[in-house]
């Protein structure tokens, strides 16, 4: 494995948390659409969910990033390999 990979496992807590808000907002809107009534709490509920999942995505997009391959970085792996073969 590459140290710079996210593992499966490393996001399946993330992926449970992510199932478990998706879960909790949808039963709200069946809530919502059998009742017709919203409540201050299912607002608030909803927006923490929304906002737990914006923070943890932004962490992966930050770990993503350092990740990242410049076009110049993949020219110089390209050239190195090259050479290696050569050699």
């Amino acid at each position: 494995m590459l140290m710079n990979q996210i593992t499966d496992e490393e996001l399946a807590p993330e992926k449970a948390r992510f199932k478990e808000i998706a879960d909790r907002i949808n039963s709200i809107a069946i809530q919502v659409n059998q009742t017709e009534n919203i409540y201050p709490e299912y607002m608030q509920e909803i927006r923490q969910g929304v906002e737990e999942i914006s923070a943890r995505l932004a962490e992966y997009q930050a770990k993503l990033e350092r990740f990242a391959v410049t076009p110049q970085t993949f020219r110089a792996i390209v050239d190195k390999a090259h050479k290696d073969v050569k050699n």
